[in-house]
């Protein structure tokens, strides 16, 4: 029985000093009572407890320490490691098989550098998402900007006879066709008045033609007219004569 415990501990110790936090950080194991049950210093495991790990100065905070674990399953707490030379942050979690507290140490510095790494990966993709996008504005604006610019040069220059006759499937294609045939219908509004005009142009032709024609009827029947109103004039003065002539006969 004894020899089995050990060798159960032996396996647990191996697990968890095989832990790797970052790059200085550590594991172990301790009782309720803070009795090291699995450590990275062989010498302390089952003789020292984890209030034995400061010196003077820290003996203090490591029985503060002890006593939350105690107190509280699980927490965490901000401290000089010894092991490690320089602040550290200890968090503690309960395992409830064989009441034992498991604890990681984690250097603050590995930590921070741990951050700063993924603050630079984070600027670094940040940068090369913004470069993307950049990129990716200025090919669209080239792509839609350029279509457009022909468009509106087209326009500009357009004439009644202007088809651009754009082959695109998107807002600029269907601008392109709208276009057309609004040109469309202006050239067939201008075609059709034309031949409006044309056919009134005849008609009034026409009309002239008729009225110069009864005009000059007209100055005929006034000549006719004149000539008859000579002649009976005429024939009215020659019974004139005649009838003077023909008294003085009788006298």
């Amino acid at each position: 029985g004894v020899g089995g415990v050990d060798v159960l501990l032996n396996d647990i110790d191996k697990e968890i000093t095989g832990i790797k936090v970052m790059e200085n950080g550590y594991a172990f194991l301790i009782s309720r009572d803070g009795m090291l049950v699995s450590f990275k210093e062989k010498d302390y495991v089952g003789k020292k407890t984890i209030v034995d790990f400061g010196n003077d100065k820290q003996h203090k905070l490591f029985q503060t320490l002890l006593d939350s674990i105690r107190l509280k399953p699980e927490g965490q707490v901000d401290f000089i490691d010894p092991f490690i030379g320089s602040d550290a942050v200890l968090q503690y979690a309960p395992v409830e098989t064989g009441h034992w507290t498991f604890a990681v140490v984690a250097a603050k510095s590995d930590m921070f550098s741990t951050v700063n790494t993924i603050l630079f990966v984070i600027g670094a993709i940040g940068v090369v998402t913004i470069f993307l996008i950049l990129m990716t504005i200025i090919i669209l604006s080239g792509k839609f900007s350029k279509p457009i610019w022909n468009v509106a040069t087209m326009m500009d220059q357009a004439n009644l006879n202007t088809v651009m006759n754009l082959q695109r499937e998107d807002e600029i294609g269907y601008m392109a066709r709208s276009f057309d045939k609004f040109i469309g219908s202006v050239r067939k509004t201008l075609i059709e008045l034309m031949h409006a005009t044309n056919a009134l142009s005849a008609s009034a032709k026409e009309i002239s033609a008729s009225t110069d024609q009864i005009a000059g009827e007209a100055r005929k029947q006034t000549e006719q007219t004149s000539g008859a109103a000579s002649a009976i004039e005429e024939m009215t003065r020659t019974i004139q004569q005649n009838a003077q002539n023909s008294t003085a006969t009788k006298d």
